[in-house]
């Protein structure tokens, strides 16, 4: 009886010992994942903004102002802030904001409150998104979004511009 109740106490002890060395290792290895999300979110903070202070080129397509900015590797979700940013500093447009990152390309269509009324930008998305490969997107009339897979910006440009002038 004392030798199985003395086993049990190494088991025991070995399981203790088991568990601190998997709890080390494993705070060990959370505190290397969190340093890598942290550089990672650095990153990302830093190409937003890098983006940021990039410049939108306008120029007249018919009686619209139509701003075009394309970027490299910035997901759809963190072109939506730079997207407000252009239509704050425009005032009145359309906004034609891309980025391609891994071969896909995102596609965002703003319009400025007082064009809603005439021009949507789910159509202009649309139009946009056949050139780039994708299969129609969506959103609201001012802001709608769309992903392809052909990298040819300028295909998804003058479909847009096209639309515009068909309006």
């Amino acid at each position: 009886l004392r030798r199985n109740i003395r086993k049990v106490h190494v088991a025991h002890a070995q399981r203790d010992a088991i568990e601190r060395f998997i709890q080390i290792n494993c705070d060990a290895h959370a505190r290397c994942l969190t340093g890598a999300a942290v550089a990672v979110e650095r990153q990302v903070a830093e190409l937003q903004r890098k983006s940021m202070n990039q410049e939108a080129v306008g120029r007249k397509i018919g009686d619209i102002d139509l701003y075009e900015l394309h970027v490299k590797d910035v997901s759809a979700n963190d072109l939506k802030p730079l997207m407000d940013n252009i239509k704050q500093k425009i005032g009145s447009g359309v906004v034609v904001l891309t980025s391609v990152s891994e071969a896909k390309v995102s596609l965002l269509i703003g319009v400025t409150p007082d064009l809603t009324s005439r021009i949507s930008a789910i159509d202009l998305v649309r139009a946009g998104a056949k050139a780039i490969g994708g299969s129609g997107g969506g959103g609201r009339p001012d802001l709608a979004q769309a992903g392809g897979t052909n990298t040819d910006i300028t295909a998804a440009v003058v479909a847009i511009e096209t639309f515009i002038l068909r309006q």
